[in-house]
């Protein structure tokens, strides 16, 4: 198993934790690989009842790796290996809980859009980055995002790009 993401058991209940502290838990292809074999293993398992996610130190997911991105831009992207969607984690069966903590930007947000209920510590940040690097809102968050937080509050978050902090998000 790789130190890029650390997998618990607790009785019925699986605990991922996106273990990249030193970059925020910044998502790479290879994390986001190791991440949904993880996800497919829990949901294969009848006797695991809830898989839940988080992020070690400061941060749950401070979004894609800058590496990676630059490798994008420079039009070396490289892609899952497994050829599954970044939406992998919609496909999993299991109530899938998130316990944020700190950074949760960009693709960390995306991510965190995925599961059926989200835990914020009073450190948890919220934003959607994308519209600073020039992006749109991919992998589904502008479809998501209004579903949970309503339209109004959504496109807030995805025209400015501001942080949210946990108390503004409960």
């Amino acid at each position: 198993e790789s130190a890029d993401v650390l997998h618990e058991r607790h009785g019925a209940v699986v605990l991922l934790t996106l273990n990249r502290p030193q970059r925020l838990n910044a998502w790479t292809y290879e994390l986001g690989d190791l991440y949904f074999d993880l996800l497919d293993q829990a949901d294969a398992d009848p006797s695991v009842r809830a898989i839940v996610v988080t992020g070690t130190g400061r941060g749950f997911c401070s979004g894609m790796d800058g590496e990676a991105l630059s490798k994008s831009a420079g039009g070396t992207k490289t892609m899952p290996a497994k050829g599954r969607r970044m939406t992998h984690a919609l496909s999993v069966h299991k109530p899938l809980i998130g316990a944020i903590n700190g950074a949760c930007a960009g693709f960390g947000l995306i991510q965190a859009l995925h599961f059926d209920v989200r835990f914020a510590a009073e450190s948890a940040v919220f934003t959607t980055a994308f519209v600073k690097r020039g992006l749109n809102a991919e992998y589904g968050s502008s479809w998501l995002l209004p579903r949970i937080v309503g339209q109004g509050r959504a496109m807030d978050m995805l025209l400015s790009a501001r942080r949210v902090g946990a108390e503004e998000a409960e």
